[in-house]
């Protein structure tokens, strides 16, 4: 008998949660969210989806103001402008900033994804879990997106739904695309 893997030649999809720490505590604390949560001014969106996840996780604002120019290369001055203007974007949810609610929020998308990949597996398909998101063979990604909504609901509540992006990707045979061991000649 000739062994097959069985991933060669199948197709794979990619489901990821949205929403992200903004999400989850604007649907914790029962409020509505629309929009980007990121999308602020004139402010780089990797900039403000750094400086929000900063200032969820500090303790103080003065140490969110730091870390946030550290991190993004740019004055503590600039820091506070862009501190500022997610404080405002944001002022719903306002009391997280600053209260170190990092390590919770990163349980609740832990939760979220094994939840979705128990319910998989109940479900007959198998998926491999990767941070915030499931890959799921093709013909069963928009069910695993499904249980992702539900855990999500189940966990913080149906004030944000939790939106799913789902994307193709491709996954290579061994042997196939670029070697993983360098060869002796």
């Amino acid at each position: 008998m000739q062994y097959r893997p069985a991933l060669r030649g199948a197709r794979f999809h990619h489901a990821r949660a949205g929403r992200g720490f903004p999400g989850a505590i604007s649907a914790n604390a029962a409020l509505k969210f629309d929009g980007d949560a990121y999308e602020i001014d004139n402010f780089p969106r990797d900039k403000v989806k750094l400086g929000f996840n900063i200032a969820v996780n500090a303790r103080t604002r003065r140490s969110a103001v730091g870390a946030l120019a550290d991190d993004a290369g740019i004055s503590r001055a600039s820091a506070a402008r862009l501190l500022g203007a997610i404080e405002k974007r944001h002022k719903p949810i306002s009391e997280a900033f600053g209260s170190d609610a990092g390590v919770r929020l990163m349980r609740i998308d832990s939760e979220l994804i094994l939840g979705a990949l128990r319910a998989s597996n109940d479900d007959g398909f198998g998926a491999l879990p990767v941070h915030d998101s499931l890959i799921a063979p093709a013909r069963f990604i928009n069910l695993a997106a499904e249980k992702m909504v539900e855990v999500f609901e189940t966990l913080v509540g149906r004030a944000n739904t939790c939106q799913v992006k789902i994307t193709g990707i491709k996954v290579s045979h061994m042997g196939e695309g670029r070697r993983l061991l360098p060869t002796c000649s």
